[in-house]
């Protein structure tokens, strides 16, 4: 499980504890409210008040010597007179011990106490051999094993709050690192497909360049010419298309647009694309936005895209 960061200075708390318990035992010594007024020795009784402030101090910072210092001090307050201030302090700083001690201590601090509970009730009877030794055992249970199992109850929860915080945090960055992974992955898939788009129109670009530079026919390196212009448009339609998915995020559709069939858009659909840089709509005007011209099924180009100037 894990532990606090111990602490170095004593906590404000700490500090406000241990002056309430020194002015409240002042009280009640002033006014002679005494636990056992047989056992009263005068300004005796202060010192164990003292030192049980001393170890309220520590509480925090300096377990377990700070529980075994309020050991020695209820010995000593039992001895003169005691007062309830230290006797409450006391079951705080067996509180304290398995709240924010070690593990050893908090796994030790309960076995004890139910061990010396039993061990003080049993002998406190077969001295006294009175029913009234159970009231003592029963007031030595709740200054030691109340707070000892309380202590135990409250780290548990404690524990139990950090472990789930990490895991929550732990899923959080698995989830972040598995979200960066997918976003890389869609940005290779889209980098393998720019690269075997635009390499198949360079392709046949260069093939086609090739067959227009070794033939003599004027008409058929025309048509090769031709080509290869449909190609570099095509490759840099697709080259723009791409870039402009990675760049706006959206890659769910990464598929090329498919070529117009020729009917008319409805109403109700998706704006049609504007023609690609040297290809002219059929109302005359030029495109603005680059996008895949329409392939037609046989050459020279249709009247839906045909290029400007003279092909020379």
């Amino acid at each position: 499980m894990p532990n606090p960061p111990p602490h170095r200075r004593p906590h404000r708390d700490d500090l406000a504890i241990a002056a309430a318990g020194l002015v409240g035992g002042l009280l009640l010594w002033s006014f002679g409210l005494y636990n056992s007024p047989a056992l009263e020795r005068g300004p005796l009784v202060l010192l164990p008040l003292l030192a049980m402030c001393a170890a309220e101090v520590m509480r925090r910072t300096a377990q377990p010597w700070a529980l075994l210092l309020a050991c020695a001090a209820l010995a000593g307050d039992q001895m003169t007179g005691s007062l309830l201030v230290t006797v409450l302090m006391f079951t705080d700083v067996v509180y304290a011990a398995v709240m924010y001690g070690p593990p050893r201590t908090v796994r030790a601090v309960p076995v004890v106490s139910v061990t010396v509970t039993v061990a003080g009730t049993l002998t406190v009877l077969a001295a006294l051999r009175t029913p009234v030794a159970l009231l003592l055992g029963v007031t030595l249970g709740l200054v030691t094993i109340g707070p000892a199992f309380t202590g135990v109850v409250t780290r548990t929860h404690r524990d139990a709050a950090a472990a789930e915080r990490l895991r929550a945090d732990q899923t959080r960055l698995l989830a972040e690192v598995d979200r960066v992974q997918a976003v890389t992955a869609e940005r290779n898939r889209v980098a393998r497909e720019l690269h075997d788009v635009i390499a198949n129109h360079l392709s046949a670009a260069a093939l086609h360049s090739t067959a227009a530079l070794a033939g003599d026919d004027p008409a058929a390196d025309r048509a090769a010419l031709r080509v290869v212009r449909e190609n570099a448009t095509q490759g840099l339609t697709e080259m723009r298309r791409l870039i402009g998915l990675l760049r706006e995020g959206v890659t769910d559709d990464p598929a090329p647009p498919r070529a117009s069939t020729g009917s008319p858009p409805s109403s109700s659909g998706p704006t049609p694309r504007a023609p690609a840089p040297g290809c002219v709509s059929p109302s005359g005007t030029t495109a603005r936005r680059p996008a895949r011209c329409p392939r037609p099924s046989n050459w020279p180009p249709t009247a839906s895209c045909r290029n400007p100037s003279p092909t020379p």
